[in-house]
């Protein structure tokens, strides 16, 4: 932060120092209630100052998700313990998942449930052909260490899902209807 501090505007520089801090102070060995409230607080202020300070465009909703952190923290220990930022990534499979500003919650649960579902399709529509059936398991069980699956003909695909759900911070139960049809990278 001191490297900043020649570089922004004080209430710039101020601000962020109240996002950095927290972060800090929520990622300690040790943190007491009274830390994470201090936190929350610096957190608010932070979110809250975003349409003074930038402009109402920076205020998304990922900005949101800081002020959830503290209680993230006091349900499940240090944020260096466990993923809060697990939903990041979503949010850009999230924006693959429509093509344009109608229907964008139908778009998306059509396509949310085309992937839960597709092993079973895959699997229903290959069996009884040999050569089907082989390329669908090289595909479904590509080595863990493999980055993509290359074919003959130059072709590459993605390793394929995982079918157990990562061992990084609790799991939210109910969440997921059938944890068995939930895929991760």
């Amino acid at each position: 932060m001191p490297i900043l501090k020649r570089y922004l505007p004080v209430e710039h520089f101020y601000h962020h120092s109240l996002l950095v801090s927290a972060i800090r102070m929520l990622c300690g060995d040790k943190i007491t209630d009274h830390d994470t409230d201090i936190a929350d607080a610096m957190l608010v202020t932070y979110t809250r100052l975003l349409p003074s300070l930038f402009n109402e465009t920076e205020c998304t909703y990922t900005t949101h998700a800081l002020t959830h952190l503290p209680q993230q923290v006091r349900g499940r220990g240090p944020l260096v313990l466990h993923s809060t930022f697990v939903f990041e990534a979503m949010l850009a499979h999230l924006k693959r998942m429509f093509h344009c500003s109608r229907g964008i919650p139908d778009q998306i649960c059509r396509r949310v449930g085309a992937v839960q579902h597709a092993n079973q399709w895959i699997w229903r529509d290959v069996l009884g052909n040999k050569t089907a059936t082989e390329f669908t398991t090289r595909l479904m069980v590509a080595s863990k260490s493999s980055q993509y699956l290359s074919l003959d003909d130059g072709v590459c695909f993605l390793p394929p899902f995982k079918q157990e759900i990562p061992h990084i911070g609790v799991p939210i139960e109910g969440f997921f209807p059938d944890t068995g049809e939930l895929t991760t990278c």
